[in-house]
């Protein structure tokens, strides 16, 4: 063994591989892969062991499209990237980047010019399950169009094409006065956002949004065309979408299908449209080559979609309140909800399928809080956040940058003071969380909006989102089960009962006594029974109403979500006090952060564009733990139990026994490669991210990070930062030898020719 070189290896944090360089990059490895070791002078053979390549070039950093001019590009050359990054995004002019596109809460990208787009299964699973009925199971039974007449509209899916990005920090902030209160700046920012965005729209078919970056430093305006006519294409069965269910949630070795196609439609004039039989398929102005030969072990890779959130620059004092007190919370109220509906899926079998999306983010939900307490601590992340703290305080001191060195004190000042974080916490879950409630408290708030001038109302209930709100409402009923939603608001009323008794509003009556407890809960037989909220006729008139008609409805949940609506209206002015207290506060110490890390510094993920160059590799969980980066076919059989989340369809099992997998076998894996790792950086939203070669093919879909990495949101670890995809192989696999769609494998390029197994190396365009 050569010791020096190894250790040398071991201890490259930051990608820069110094003089062992030749050793760990990936491609000596590709060559010995396409070439044999034979091929090789010496010492080239070694550092390609999996235990060697858990230890590449750092996959850190969400990158924004707008900031790619300041990479290393000769680095990421060096490192196996082909495709000028101008090629794939040059600001106000796009690029191959603007195949890749937003979904609500998840990432997608286009396959073909006739809007075909791929996604993840998890991602579509709202609409898969809204249009599926006890007759006609499309959870269980999956899905494949016969033809673009037999597809499917998938309800509450919109698809946003990006168009460009821009800085609008100065636009932002010009006239705002540099004492104003912090409700005031935050009043002004919200006013110069919608001025904003309604002069961004007035461009035809303009669907706009503003990015802000660690709360200020930076606006981005992000302009895109808006899908609302999107149709499913091809869903898996649940059984393998989501083989593994939660017991493989976030874990890995991983044997997921992950993937679902769906298509976007327009008006013949290529004008985004609501549902029509006149509709036509989308051509976008890009889409992505799907490759046929995947990736392997130690090949670069880009991840490009929608990061959610992280929180990479939050302080020590923030993390340590989110792992005292948040986690712990949403894991105790998580496990209660989940137990409910659970319940409610045996005493109701009919409830089975309008709960299931909600009981997936739950049980997903449950996993995350868990994964984020255990993370926190085992990456000792507090400890690390206070060290870096420190070392910036010095650093300030030293450069004399002009920050004060009170700075994140009087940050942290500000965030200890949470005196309603309890009732705040209930309030915006309980907002959503249970149909008829969120439809009753949606009617009301609309109908306060309402009666402001457009302007003045709040982002997000304006008259641009009239379409959007009543999408939610119809969407809604799909999902509506009425004995599942008492059970549920009842236990947020007991969970609003325990507060202190400073945090319940006061109108709020807990039920105290066993009495009290009987006739909450005859209130609440009642409430279900006679409220109208989730019948669409009804709905109609009181989406019209005015405030002063929905006060005099005789509808008892609208008269709850009445009842509520102040607390409601208070959470949101001490949101908007806080929004503009961290105007003030947090932009300091994020400027001196910025300087600090130089070229190296990327903002906190906000559901922008952003892209991850990054490496396949395995990686170690646990001291004398060697996990490999690929999972196959035979390892998926052997998963196989027969029944509930190890269940594989008769069909698959048939497919996946015959002898020979034609092009979609790995020759060195001699298997179809299911699922992959890689160290890129991810988070929520990278859901449905393609996973691209160096020339810009699609290799896969990330769809899920390890179980070691949850708590990569406040930091990467270059030995634990790993996410899962699912490989293009299994994809292709599943469409030809399973679902026989050998269509949709024509639109796209791939044509499915038998091919004899083989034990030499061949890697095709």
């Amino acid at each position: 063994m050569r010791t020096p070189a190894l250790f040398t290896c071991l201890f490259i944090f930051s990608g820069l591989l110094c003089g062992c360089r030749e050793r760990c990059e990936p491609r000596p490895c590709a060559q010995v892969r396409e070439s044999g070791p034979a091929q090789l002078p010496p010492g080239f053979i070694e550092p390609c062991r999996p235990e060697l390549l858990s230890v590449q070039q750092s996959g850190e950093g969400m990158w924004p499209w707008q900031d790619l001019s300041r990479l290393d590009e000769a680095s990421l050359r060096s490192r196996g990237l082909e495709l000028p990054l101008s090629d794939f995004w040059t600001p106000g002019q796009g690029g191959l980047a603007q195949a890749v596109v937003g979904l609500r809460g998840c990432t997608g990208a286009f396959i073909s010019e006739h809007g075909l787009l791929i996604t993840n299964h998890h991602c579509a699973l709202g609409a898969i399950q809204k249009i599926s009925r006890a007759d006609q199971n499309l959870l269980e039974s999956g899905f494949v169009a016969r033809g673009r007449s037999a597809e499917l509209p998938a309800p509450g899916v919109t698809v946003l094409v990006f168009r460009s990005q821009r800085d609008v920090t100065l636009e932002m902030s010009r006239g705002l006065p540099a004492d104003a209160p912090d409700l005031d700046t935050a009043v002004f920012l919200r006013s110069r956002e919608k001025e904003l965005i309604a002069e961004c729209e007035k461009t035809p078919s303009m669907r706009c949004s503003l990015s802000r970056e660690n709360d200020g430093l930076r606006f981005l305006l992000n302009e895109s065309t808006e899908l609302t006519d999107v149709r499913l294409v091809y869903a898996p069965p649940e059984s393998l979408g989501s083989f593994g269910g939660e017991i493989d949630n976030w874990r890995w070795p991983r044997h997921a299908l992950d993937f679902t196609l769906l298509r976007a439609y327009v008006a013949p004039d290529q004008k985004p449209a609501a549902h029509a039989e006149t509709n036509v398929p989308f051509s976008p102005p890009h889409h992505l080559e799907v490759s046929t030969s995947g990736p392997a072990v130690g090949d670069f890779i880009m991840v490009a979609g929608t990061p959610y959130r992280t929180s990479r620059y939050r302080t020590a004092l923030e993390i340590r309140r989110l792992h005292e007190w948040f986690y712990p919370r949403r894991e105790a109220l998580m496990s209660r909800w989940l137990a409910i509906l659970e319940r409610a899926g045996e005493l109701y079998p009919e409830a089975r399928i309008p709960n299931a999306t909600m009981l997936r983010r739950l049980a997903n939900g449950l996993t995350n809080a868990r994964g984020q307490i255990e993370g926190i601590a085992k990456n000792r992340v507090i400890a690390r956040r206070l060290s870096e703290e420190e070392t910036l305080r010095t650093w300030i001191r030293s450069t004399r940058f002009p920050v004060s060195e009170k700075a994140l004190e009087e940050l942290n000042r500000h965030l200890e003071e949470v005196p309603f974080q309890d009732l705040d916490f209930l309030l915006s879950l309980m907002e959503t969380g249970t149909s008829a409630y969120a439809a009753a408290y949606l009617l009301v708030k609309w109908a306060h909006e309402r009666s402001l001038p457009d302007a003045k109302r709040t982002p997000g209930w304006q008259e641009r989102d009239r379409a959007a709100l009543l999408s939610r409402l119809s969407t809604g009923d799909l999902s509506y089960h009425a004995a599942s939603d008492r059970m549920v608001l009842s236990m947020f009323l007991d969970e609003l009962d325990a507060l202190d008794p400073d945090q319940r509003p006061a109108h709020h009556r807990p039920a105290v006594t066993d009495e009290d407890r009987r006739r909450r809960e005859e209130w609440l037989d009642t409430l279900f029974r006679t409220t109208t909220v989730m019948d669409p006729t009804a709905r109609q008139a009181l989406f019209a109403a005015t405030p002063e008609a929905l006060a005099q409805s005789p509808d008892p949940m609208i008269q709850f979500a009445l009842a509520w609506f102040p607390a409601m209206q208070d959470m949101e002015s001490r949101r908007l006090v806080d929004e503009g207290a961290l105007m003030r506060l947090r932009r300091p110490w994020m400027q001196a952060i910025m300087a600090f890390r130089g070229r190296s510094f990327y903002p906190d993920a906000n559901a922008s564009p952003r892209v991850s160059f990054a490496t396949v590799t395995g990686y170690s969980p646990e001291d004398g733990t060697w996990h490999g980066p690929f999972t196959t076919l035979r390892g998926m059989l052997a998963k196989h139990r027969g029944r509930a989340p190890f269940e594989l369809p008769a069909a698959f099992i048939e497919a996946a026994q015959q002898e020979h997998h034609g092009p979609w076998m790995d020759p060195h894996l001699e298997d179809v490669p299911i699922n992959f790792l890689s160290n890129a950086d991810t988070t929520g939203g990278n859901s449905g991210s393609p996973v691209l070669d160096g020339r810009g093919r699609l290799l896969g879909l990330n769809f899920d990070r390890v179980y070691e990495n949850i708590a990569g949101d406040f930091g990467y670890n270059p030995l634990r930062s790993r996410n899962i995809m699912v490989d293009v192989r299994a994809i292709l696999w599943t469409l030809d030898r399973v679902a026989q769609a050998h269509d949709i494998l024509q639109e796209i390029g791939v044509q499915a020719k038998p091919q004899a197994v083989t034990n030499t190396a061949t890697r095709g365009p």
